[in-house]
């Protein structure tokens, strides 16, 4: 836990999507690919570049997409797509405005590695974001 906290450091005028790219992972688990859409309990848009997604039993992963997704917004809806009955790395989702779901604008974006986390991780990482904006 230490270590995640030192590598949350921000330095004076760094921002912290640069910080938050560049960290090592969070934890010793690996990375998943992979993750069952029945396991999957909740997603919350940290920025353009990060997803955390809630899982069955307590489970946490952090996302960090691939490539930063324009138009990303915390306050969006998320919509997956999914082949068979998993989200995989590399498959694509989208995001819309809740006022204009019915229409098609949006993000269209690309997951990531699942890096699997703990809730105290997952809190540090939403203050020191909350705190950098």
């Amino acid at each position: 836990m230490r270590a995640f906290l030192a590598a949350l450091l921000i330095l004076p005028g760094a921002s912290i999507a640069g910080e938050i790219a560049e960290l090592a992972p969070l934890s010793d688990v690996p990375r998943e690919d992979c993750l069952r859409v029945r396991s999957i309990r909740g997603m919350e848009i940290m920025n353009q570049e990060m997803l955390i997604v809630r899982g069955s039993f307590d489970r946490y992963w952090i996302n960090r997409l691939p490539a930063r997704c324009a138009g990303l917004r915390p306050d969006m809806v998320l919509s997956l797509d999914v082949y068979g009955n998993q989200v995989c790395r590399n498959d694509r989702f989208s995001a819309k405005d809740r006022g204009l779901m019915h229409m098609g604008m949006g993000a269209s974006c690309r997951w990531g590695a699942f890096e699997p986390v703990t809730i105290e991780q997952v809190n540090v990482l939403r203050q020191s974001l909350a705190e950098a904006s």
